[in-house]
């Protein structure tokens, strides 16, 4: 990966809607070899799909809390990961070593929802 790749890698994740020719503005290339160079880097797989972001806020998720679940010395991970997956309220989970054994990413309405 050369200066240019690096800039198109950092151009899309900005806005993976770019056309090649405004791609290729913005990082100083023809709009053929940035073509070549996007399909390299997904053949490489440095560029993985492209996804939509949705508005939490529009969703009416305007509320997001980082939590800390504790498990007793008893608690299976396997069945608590199993069941935290099920919750929708739940947008991100990450297994973590310290006191907690996971931190979760929660997005709710308000407050109140979050207690």
């Amino acid at each position: 990966m050369d200066d240019i790749d690096r800039r198109i890698v950092r151009e899309l994740q900005r806005d993976a809607n770019l056309s090649h020719a405004a791609l290729a503005e913005k990082v100083g290339a023809s709009a053929a070899s940035v073509w070549r160079r996007v399909r390299a880097l997904e053949q490489e797989g440095v560029l993985g799909k492209t996804v939509r972001l949705a508005d939490p806020a529009a969703l009416g998720r305007s509320v997001a809390a980082l939590v800390g679940v504790h498990l007793s010395d008893t608690s299976d991970q396997d069945v608590v990961a199993r069941a935290l997956e099920k919750v929708e309220e739940i947008e991100d989970c990450w297994f973590v070593a310290g006191d907690e054994s996971f931190l979760i990413k929660v997005r709710v309405a308000d407050v109140p929802a979050l207690e």
